[in-house]
């Protein structure tokens, strides 16, 4: 009975030695559990944390390739002005524009070609007293430097066309130049010089001049001091283009120093300021002498215009 109770004791004993130990280890492997969990948690209040560090660096080095710079910066191609600046492909027309026609009419040779032709049956109208060969010529020669190509077919069309008996080279010559402007009243700017020189015994005289185109009154007065010999009369003004083709002047120098037109001690000049074709403003020009002022006949008529 004794040896039974000892048994049974050593077995409990056994037992719960068997369940001391079998346990210590559960323990052991909580406390191993909760040291893994306390990592994060250890790690937390010190906010460097190696998973947070290693996670947030990439992060923040992912702000390259937000400002890729080198995308950003591609000016060049972005920027080709070559293309848009291709000035000398667009500049190339520009001498095609200003090339004068290959039948202007600007050396002697070509202006006798067309006055030759004007020998046929004009009769009297033909003879250098009108607009003959040799008017023709003289006139193509002197002008035909500053026509342009509507200027030099108008003086082709009338040298070959028309005889000019009843009308003169000018008035030809406006008539066909400015067609639409006479027809539709539109006024073009024009402007009359005339040059006087030689009047160098004169320095310091008073010139006085009127200007009237036809039968329409005086359209302008101008007046200029001789000044080294020369002196210059200029209008500028605006007006709608005149069959007349021409202005007739009136002036007079005062040499004689006294007040007013003299009519037997000042000088006179008269007659007709032409046309310059091909002109912009319209150009009338006229040079006057001291040798040649008008006629004392003519001087009367002179005076009374001032």
């Amino acid at each position: 009975m004794v040896k039974t109770l000892l048994s049974v004791l050593g077995f409990a004993t056994i037992v719960s030695a068997c369940e001391s130990t079998t346990e210590a280890p559960q323990e052991d492997a909580i406390s191993a559990t909760d040291t893994v969990t306390a990592d994060p948690d250890t790690v937390a209040p010190d906010g460097v944390g190696p998973s947070s560090d290693t996670v947030e660096t990439p992060a923040d080095t992912t702000t390259l390739t937000d400002t890729a710079a080198p995308m950003d910066i591609l000016a060049p191609a972005d920027t080709t002005a070559p293309v848009d600046t291709i000035e000398p492909t667009d500049t190339t027309t520009a001498p095609s524009d200003t090339t004068p026609p290959s039948d202007a009419i600007v050396s002697p040779v070509d202006c006798s070609t067309i006055c030759q032709a004007r020998t046929g049956d004009g009769g009297f109208c033909l003879d250098d007293g009108y607009f003959g060969v040799a008017a023709c010529t003289q006139y193509c020669q002197q002008d035909s430097a500053l026509w342009d190509a509507t200027a030099r077919d108008a003086f082709a069309d009338c040298a070959a066309t028309d005889p000019l008996c009843f009308q003169t080279i000018h008035q030809c010559m406006m008539s066909a130049i400015y067609a639409d402007e006479i027809e539709s009243d539109t006024p073009i700017a024009m402007t009359i010089r005339v040059h006087g020189g030689d009047f160098s015994a004169h320095n310091g005289a008073w010139v006085f001049a009127e200007f009237q185109q036809g039968f329409f009154g005086p359209l302008a007065l101008d007046t200029a001091v001789v000044a080294d010999g020369s002196f210059d009369l200029n209008v500028d003004f605006n007006e709608v283009p005149h069959y007349n083709a021409v202005y007739y002047l009136r002036a007079y120098a005062n040499v004689d120093g006294q007040l007013g037109c003299g009519v037997s001690t000042d000088l006179g000049f008269g007659g007709d300021v032409a046309p310059r074709f091909g002109t912009t403003p319209l150009l009338f020009e006229r040079t006057l002498k001291v040798d040649e002022p008008v006629a004392s006949s003519q001087m009367q008529e002179i005076c009374d215009a001032f």
